[in-house]
């Protein structure tokens, strides 16, 4: 695994991801850190479903891509 890039650039947006998640199953009734970015931010309130998507695309491949083949050391 490369932990480094998985801290540094997939923790930001898989939070992103998971905060409307948190928000309607009110598992966490109080307001999160950055979650009205989220809401109504650069996308408007209409685009939030875009940015959700965008967020989660790009946290994916983040976590994918974090994860190293072995190699074969003789």
């Amino acid at each position: 695994m490369n932990w480094l890039r998985l801290l540094i650039l997939g923790l930001p947006f898989i939070y992103m991801s998971i905060i409307p998640i948190l928000y309607f199953t009110e598992i966490i009734e109080f307001e999160l850190p950055f979650s009205t970015l989220v809401w109504g931010g650069y996308f408007g309130a209409d685009g939030s479903t875009t940015f959700n998507s965008i967020t989660g695309i790009i946290a994916g491949y983040i976590v994918l891509t974090s994860i190293r083949k072995p190699t074969d050391i003789q």
